[in-house]
């Protein structure tokens, strides 16, 4: 089962960030048109942007995402239902009838692909469904080599209905291969102490910031900007992100 399947019911509990929304809608104001988000996951992004104002297709591989991101949908103004339109589809081979004049992939979504080739096509993809001109904006941590090659934590503690949720992560990281082995270990805790467990296995593959650039200019973008953070901080090698801005 697609992990987000299994994480969907309580995903936003503990990917509630809204650092990256002001950045998300300052481009897509730039663009001036439709707006395409691969790996919309619950609309932590997407309803934002329609809210603003912007005409936005979402689109996720996670049949269970969506359907919490529609039972939200259900929520909004009219207005702002009108403008979103979901698509259950995969980032590497999606054919959508219409082009956009932005994309993006945010919250290091584009490190799902876990080979050169998925990146290419990944990038292809959206490369094909961007207007001439079009705006591309990729989010993705910057690697740091120096961290422990093993982790393991608590990583965060939230409130689910009656239920009390941890979060356990441990990380492995496979330096030659460039990815990262990971568990997701969630204790469900109810108010009379019984406890029921979910175990989530993942994979990401990083990439490093020349590596992204080259891989955008492969597919026929042009580099417009890369930042080290979502407040435009000129990127250096103690970035913890990589915040690429590319045109078709």
């Amino acid at each position: 089962m697609n992990r987000y399947d299994i994480e969907a019911t309580f995903y936003d509990n503990f990917y509630d960030s809204t650092d990256d929304i002001p950045l998300y809608l300052e481009y897509a104001s730039k663009s001036g048109g439709t707006v395409l988000e691969c790996a919309c996951g619950t609309g932590r992004l997407l309803l934002p942007l329609a809210r603003a104002g912007h005409e936005v297709t979402g689109l996720d591989a996670s049949y269970k995402m969506l359907e919490v991101l529609k039972t939200k949908l259900r929520r909004e103004e009219p207005a702002v239902r009108k403008r979103v339109h979901l698509v259950k589809g995969d980032m590497r081979d999606f054919k959508l009838p219409k082009t956009f004049a932005m994309g993006y992939i945010a919250f290091a979504s584009f490190l799902h692909n876990l080979t050169v080739q998925d990146e290419e096509l990944s990038v292809k993809c959206m490369f094909e469904h961007l207007q001439p001109d079009g705006l591309f904006v990729v989010d993705v941590f910057n690697p740091d080599l120096s961290r422990p090659q093993h982790l393991a934590r608590l990583d965060k503690v939230k409130q689910h209905g009656k239920e009390t949720i941890l979060l356990f992560n441990a990380q492995e990281m496979n330096f030659k291969n460039q990815t990262i082995n990971a568990t997701n270990l969630y204790d469900f805790v109810s108010p009379s102490g019984s406890i029921k467990r979910k175990v989530i296995n993942f994979q990401l593959r990083y990439i490093f910031k020349d590596e992204l650039v080259r891989l955008l200019e492969r597919a026929g973008f042009r580099i417009e900007t890369v930042y080290g953070g979502l407040n435009h901080e000129p990127f250096n090698e103690n970035s913890t992100r990589i915040v690429c801005v590319a045109r078709k």
